[in-house]
Parts: structure tokens; sequence; C-alpha cells
């Protein structure tokens, strides 16, 4: 699993130093990892006695960690189901990955009575050309955990979660 998350933190980072030692941080000392940010854990519902009775096994630890360190670069945003259209916009539009792209969602493109998952069908569509697609890590939730990636690295993604029993989709699939 180990290395599995730092594959999948260097291909959505495209190799961000900083971000990939604090996954290794997590990894080589989960407990540590946990207890330091335990409330950033606590946030999401996951409490300290579910952790230390083993209700929660590490690697579901890192598994969110992946995330939540993601989100914290930049790379990742976390969007609720029912998020409006303007939040939506400006969440994807402070992503690093496509900021250093050029890339921008505009308002005009999607509808203001719209679905989250109407929305990410219109931005694969829009962005295409360019080879990015809108994906999303699972981690058991009503909320979308969302990020772009290169289409030629999707897949491989994908595969790379299923290995460890998780799960990386197309945002509009979620």
């Amino acid at each position: 699993m180990e290395k599995i998350l730092l594959k999948i933190v260097e291909c959505v980072t495209d190799g961000n130093k900083e971000l990939m030692e604090e996954m290794e941080g997590c990894i080589s000392n989960t407990m540590n990892y946990y207890k330091s940010h335990q409330e950033e854990f606590e946030s999401r519902g996951i409490e300290e006695d579910e952790v230390e009775e083993g209700e929660m096994e590490e690697d579901e630890i890192q598994w969110i960690a992946l995330v939540d360190i993601l989100i914290k670069g930049g790379y990742v945003t976390e969007c609720d189901w029912k998020v409006e259209k303007e939040d939506f916009l400006y969440n994807i539009n402070n992503l690093n990955k496509l900021k250093s792209k050029g890339l921008k969602a505009e308002d005009k493109w999607l509808d203001e009575d719209g679905e989250i998952t109407e929305w990410l069908e219109i931005l694969d569509k829009k962005w295409e050309k360019e080879g990015i697609v809108m994906s999303a890590f699972d981690i058991d939730s009503d909320s979308y955990v969302l990020f772009p990636c290169e289409t030629d690295k999707f897949e491989q993604l994908k595969d790379w979660a299923e290995e460890d029993g998780y799960r990386i989709e197309y945002g509009k699939e979620m």
C-alpha cells in the first residue's frame, strides 16, 4: 500500500516533494501522524477510540491522510454533494494543476440549477482537448473529493487505488 500511496501523490501533484515527504511521514508512523492531525481526522468523524481499538485500520487512516494532504496542497478539493455553482467554480478554479495548465471552469458553461455530476461531465468535455478529466477519490462520504487528472494517467491511478481496495473514479461517476 505504501508505495502505491506515494505513486498516487507523485502522479496527482506532478512530483511535489513536500507533499510526498508528508505522505512518507504518515506511512512510516501512521499513529504519530494520526495523533498530530487528530483534529482533522475527528472533523471527518474518525474518533480516537475507533483508532486505538483497531476499528480503523492503518491503511484507512493513510487513505484519508492522502486526501487531506492533497487538499492542503491545493491539488484536490472537497465539495458537498449539494454545492452551489459559485462555490464549485471557486474550488475547481483554485486547483494547482488547472492553474498551471491555464485552464479555468467558466460560469457560463454550467447551469445554475445543475448538479455536481452534470457540471463535472461538462468540464470533462470542455477539457478533453487538453487531456484533462475531473477525477475523484472515494472516501465513503457524501462529498466529492475532486482533482484534475491527465487523461492518460487516469487508468493507472484507478488501478493503483483498486490494488489496495480503494477507489478513484471519474468525478461524474461518483
